[in-house]
């Protein structure tokens, strides 16, 4: 993950208020540091997955509807309840969110001018000869000097091989996220209807329009030249699709999400985790033991919750307090399997920093036994 591609919010501790502010990796190394390791397993074990993400109150057990009310969005990874208290600050007027709420306006109206984006841009084509199929190449293989042809391509762990952005749909997906996030946040704190309206065009561009839309897989994605044409590796990259359906519930109070949208939207998402779950690449994905399977759980759960399977989410949820906490994490806090990798720090972090952090367990306790955690 590339700072640059990387458009989280997160909470401003520097006025006590939780605003959401551009989240920057010199953050992370002073949070990561912060961390009392010994203490985290443990906390992990009692609770649900700190890696996972959160599981929203009651209705969130519901399939995509316009259920939410402007107060309090339907949404997985961000706090709902906060959410609802930073827009009743900016909207009073608050000195303490005023330069959050600035900058994050001012982002959002440079983003009205933003895509569309879209998959069939691309020059190449993928082996299916459809471009509405997603496809990428995988970051750390390149040429082997000893062939005439370079086929194989060859494994150098950390080095990202710039041909990789010759083929732009991951570029693509990470830009609509992105602006689809702006948009949506800024649309919920001060309900302008030219936010919302800009994020439903983003949306339809991507997902539904018959002549731009992506198809539901990721069959073409991180594929290794001379090796194969997709892998399970590359569900990765579609990690910030967890942020599109919280886009999605911060959304529903606006004029220019449809219903046709909505059920546009939930079939699209639903056909996707279909094949997540039942495709080879997929299963791979979910059988991976390092950051790989973490996220193909946070992706899975958070679809999940949005689709209204909430007994599903759960068991994912349950299921990754041996299957990944116990497996991957150190008593000290190691994760062996990331410590392996050339860039050992930064996949360190990577695998801790699926997004929600204490709000998912302390959100799943609550779906789950309707008390707080």
């Amino acid at each position: 993950m590339q700072e640059n591609t990387i458009h989280e919010y997160t909470r401003n501790h520097t006025n006590n208020l939780n605003c959401f502010v551009p989240l920057r990796a010199d953050s992370w190394i002073k949070v990561f540091r912060s961390w009392p390791w010994p203490e985290i397993r443990f906390r992990f074990m009692l609770g649900l997955p700190l890696i996972l993400l959160l599981i929203e109150p009651a209705w969130a057990q519901r399939p995509v509807r316009n259920t939410a009310t402007q107060d309090m969005p339907r949404v997985f990874l961000l706090d709902a309840k906060q959410l609802q208290e930073t827009r009743n600050h900016i909207r009073a007027g608050d000195p303490t969110v005023s330069a959050a709420w600035a900058k994050l306006d001012a982002e959002a109206q440079k983003t009205l001018t933003a895509g569309p984006f879209s998959v069939v841009t691309k020059d190449r084509t993928p082996p299916s000869g459809d471009k509405h199929d997603y496809m990428s190449q995988a970051p750390y293989f390149w040429p082997n000097p000893a062939k005439p042809n370079g086929l194989p391509y060859i494994r150098r762990d950390g080095e990202r091989n710039p041909e990789i952005s010759k083929i732009t749909d991951h570029r693509s997906l990470d830009q609509m996220v992105g602006s689809v996030e702006t948009l949506a946040l800024a649309y919920y704190f001060r309900s302008n209807e030219a936010y919302a309206t800009k994020a439903v065009q983003l949306l339809r561009a991507f997902f539904l329009d018959p002549d731009t839309r992506m198809n539901p897989h990721l069959q073409f994605a991180q594929a290794i030249p001379g090796v194969n044409t997709g892998r399970g590796i590359g569900l990765i990259e579609t990690r910030g699709l967890t942020r599109v359906v919280d886009a999605v519930g911060l959304l529903a109070a606006s004029k220019a999400l449809t219903e046709a949208d909505r059920q546009g939207l939930e079939d699209w998402f639903s056909r996707f985790l279909k094949w997540m779950l039942e495709s080879k690449n997929g299963r791979d994905e979910a059988a991976a033991k390092n950051n790989h399977g973490t996220y193909y759980d946070l992706q899975v759960a958070s679809l999940a919750l949005f689709l209204g399977k909430k007994e599903f989410a759960k068991d994912i949820l349950q299921t990754a307090r041996t299957k990944r906490i116990a497996a991957q994490i150190e008593p000290d806090g190691r994760q062996p399997l990331e410590l392996a990798r050339t860039k050992a720090w930064s996949y360190s972090v990577v695998s801790t920093d699926a997004p929600g952090s204490s709000q998912i367990s302390r959100s799943a306790v609550f779906s789950v036994t309707g008390k707080s955690a």
